[in-house]
């Protein structure tokens, strides 16, 4: 749920260095961390729900970052 999805992002910034804001919702986390990265934020064409949208874009930053 939100709370694995937290300490993927919690894991990721730790590993880059990154301090963005804790307290921000996990999507404006995950914004922060592609910023961080030079990236764009994934574009979905598909509906989903706000979970696997997050999981989904954890997943691509823990490739790049090459975390699994």
């Amino acid at each position: 749920g939100e709370h694995i999805i937290l300490d993927d992002i919690k894991a990721i910034r730790k590993i880059l260095g990154c301090d963005g804001n804790p307290n921000a919702n996990m999507f404006d986390q995950i914004r922060e961390l592609y910023t961080f990265l030079g990236m764009e934020p994934l574009s979905w064409i598909a509906e989903v729900n706000d979970l696997e949208r997050a999981r989904g874009e954890l997943d691509v930053l823990k490739a790049v970052v090459g975390v699994k």
